[in-house]
This record gives C-alpha cells, structure tokens and sequence, in this order.
C-alpha cells in the first residue's frame, strides 16, 4: 500500500492552474501501475487514504500536492487549501498520530499506562485489586500501622469478662438465675413455676401433737402444739372423720420452707392421704413461721393438674387467725380440695394470704365469710389452683387484692373486694 503524506503548503504563490496541472499528472501515472482503490473524507483539511495491489508494502512516497492522486481538486478546495497555515496538521490513516496526552485511551495513538494492551501500572504493595499483587497477609502499605485485629493481624486482647467469641464469661453474681449463675433463693410461699420443687412429702417426717389415722369422731376438744415442725391436728387416713368445735393452737416456727408450704408440715391442722374430713365451728390459732391454719394436701407430689388422692376438707362457721410469715388461714396443695363456708379468717404475717394455695394445685370453693389479709405479699387469694369465692368479703391492707400464680384461675361471685394498699413495697 501506498502512503501518501499531503504535507503543508507553504508556498503561497501556487497558482491554481499549477495545481490542477499537478494532479491530472499525478492521476495519469497512477493509472499505469495498475488498479488502486481510493477513499476520501473531506475535513477543513482533507484526509486521503488509498491502497493498490501492485504497491511494494512499507514504501511510502510524499509528494508537495494539494490533494491526493485520483482526486480532482476543484479551485475552491484549492484556494481553501492554500490558505491553510503551517499550524494546520492533517491526519491521514497510517500516519503517525500527534502525541495524546497521558491517559487518553481513544482508539487511535499510544494506549495510556493500565489500559487494555498496555502494561499495567504498578500496584502499590498491599494493593489486591484486579490485576495487582494480592497483598501477603492484609500487609498495609509501607510506614502505615495496621489496625488491631485487622485482617492477617493479631487480634485484640479481650478485656476479662467479655462473653464474647473467644472471650471468658464474665462471673455472674450470686442470685443470678441466668445460665450459668445460681438460682435467686424464692421466698416462703412461692410456688410460681421454676421454683425449688422443695422435695418430696416422702422425705418429711410427719408428726402431731394428736394424730388420727382411722375413721373418727371428735367434738370440744383442744389441739395444741408448741415443738417446730408439729402438726397441732393430724389427720392421716383414707377414711371420715368428723371434727365439731375444736380449740386448735400452733406455736413453734419452722425453718421448712417449702415443706410447709406444699405438704403441710408444722401447720396448725393438716389433712392428707386422701382422708374426707369435715370440721364445724370452734377456732384454730397459730402463732408461729410456717403455720398455715387449716391445710389440705392431695399428695400429687407438687405436680400441677395431676390428679390428688381424694383428700377433702369441708370446713364451715370456724374462726382462723395467724401471725406468722408463711402462714396462710386455708391452704390448699398437692391437687387437694377444700370447701369452706361463712368462714372468718385473718392472716398477718407476709406471704400469708387468707385463702391460699401453692405447688400443685387443686379446688377450693368458698361460700360466703369474711378474709381479711394485712401481711406484706400477702393477698386475700393468692392462686396456683382453680378457686371460686362466692358471696364473701375480701380485705388484702398491704398487697394486691388477689393474685393468679400460671395457668391457673380465681372466680368471684357477689363478692366484696378491697385492697387498701397504696404503696410500693416490692412484694
């Protein structure tokens, strides 16, 4: 292929009739050679490409025309280009463009530095771009200090009790019932779920200051106990027994804790092991922690809805007082029943509500009477059973009037309820 440079016209003095002259010559010993193809593109200054097959390849001719070989060049485009200064450069293809600026990455001249077939710039080290040095461990770039627990660093030294990934749990304190940390000791009476299951009534020892363990038929009589962990009445049978205007007194605290609270232990009366048992009028007194007045245990072992052993407890126009913490005045557990009927009982001491109940569960259902509570957490009903109060007068002073402990219930019908309490006391 030929390479034709139309360089500068420099000389102004051309005459146009010279320059037509020259082509028409040019175009004469061109058609001699053989046949050639010729492009033109018309700009402010023309770009002429042309290619023949009978050209010696690389040889390049450079000739002082106006326009190139087989182009006639009207005197317009002739004077045009006479005009021309020497600043005017034109471009033709194959030639050697003018220098880009860096960076330009067009398609004609010197690829820029990174562009596509030249070489890439080099990375800075720690660079893990495309086509870069991927970094050797997250090493930062030199003179910079990589951040603690960077990626490839060493990771920060965890400060003691952090429970984190790798860390040391922290020491929980004592009382903390998350995992892990001790359960939080539950007050006498709680038997909300998640507490100590207290045992078994199995490991406890019972005894009575007068004990009935057979059929029976008791009137006037007094029931007194002052030793700790000593039932005033107890009444362990299967079988009836009647009990008309007892005179029933309990001193003698008890540190037994949950066994006072779910299976009887040091109340005042107990009655348990399925035994039916009815009590009329006279009083019943107790003076002491862990005393309930009147206590039915149904012997489920503590689990709640299981069904108890039968025990029953009908009691009606009796007197119930008690002082102590952890002393309701009718205590009903273990899936045990209680029916009580115009029944006067107060309760002082905290967590020792009028009508009570604890783990396990069972019935109770009261019908008409005066309950009246003035200890600290101590509600006239506290309930982890199902309780129905009728026609009855219900005073709690310092707590709640009522309290439902789980999936349990308290029905009132006609009653007369008060809680007089207006203070916070945590209870």
């Amino acid at each position: 292929m030929k390479n034709i440079t139309k360089k500068n016209i420099t000389k102004k003095n051309m005459t146009r009739t010279a320059a037509i002259l020259l082509a028409a010559m040019l175009t004469t010993g061109l058609c001699a050679c053989g046949n050639g193809t010729t492009s033109v593109s018309k700009d402010s200054g023309q770009t002429v490409e042309q290619t023949g097959a009978d050209t010696d390849p690389g040889e390049t001719e450079e000739v002082d025309k106006p326009a190139a070989a087989g182009v006639a060049v009207s005197p317009a485009a002739a004077e045009t280009a006479d005009d021309s200064t020497a600043e005017k450069e034109n471009n033709v293809s194959g030639s050697t463009p003018s220098e880009k600026p860096d960076g330009d990455g067009s398609s004609v001249g010197t690829p820029p530095e990174g562009s596509n077939g030249g070489t890439p710039p080099e990375k800075p080290d720690g660079n893990g771009g495309p086509g870069g040095t991927p970094p050797e461990g997250g090493t930062p770039p030199e003179g910079s200090t990589p951040p603690e627990g960077g990626i490839g660093g060493t990771p920060p030294e965890k400060p003691d009790g952090n429970g984190g990934p790798g860390g040391t749990p922290p020491e929980k304190p004592d009382g903390n019932g998350g995992p892990g940390g001790t359960p939080p000791e539950k007050p006498d009476g709680n038997g909300g779920p998640g507490g100590a299951p207290g045992g078994s009534s199995a490991d406890i020892n019972y005894s009575g200051a007068v004990e009935i363990s057979s059929a029976d038929t008791q009137s006037g009589q007094t029931y007194d106990s002052s030793a700790s962990d000593e039932n005033a009445l107890l009444i362990s049978t299967s079988d009836d027994v009647t009990i008309t205007d007892p005179t029933v007194t309990k001193t003698g605290d008890s540190d037994g804790g949950d066994s006072c609270n779910f299976y009887g232990l040091n109340a005042a009366v107990l009655v348990k092991d399925g035994a039916q048992t009815t009590i009329t009028g006279g009083t019943i007194t107790s003076d002491a922690d862990g005393a309930n007045g009147v206590f039915s245990y149904g012997g489920n072992g503590g689990r709640n809805g299981a069904e108890g052993d039968g025990t029953s407890v009908t009691i009606r126009d009796t007197t119930i007082t008690t002082t102590g913490s952890g002393s309701g005045g009718i205590m009903t557990t273990g899936g045990g029943t209680t029916y009580a009927y115009n029944l006067d009982v107060t309760t002082s001491g905290q967590s020792s509500a009028a009508i009570r109940t604890d783990r396990g569960g069972g019935t109770v259902v009261v019908d008409g009477g005066t309950y009246t509570s003035n200890g600290l957490g101590s509600p006239a009903i506290y309930s982890t059973a199902d309780i129905t109060v009728s026609n009855a007068a219900l005073t709690s002073n310092l707590s709640e009037g009522v309290c439902i402990e789980g999936l349990n219930s308290i029905t009132l019908n006609n009653c007369e309820l008060a809680a007089d309490n207006t203070k916070c006391n945590g209870n």
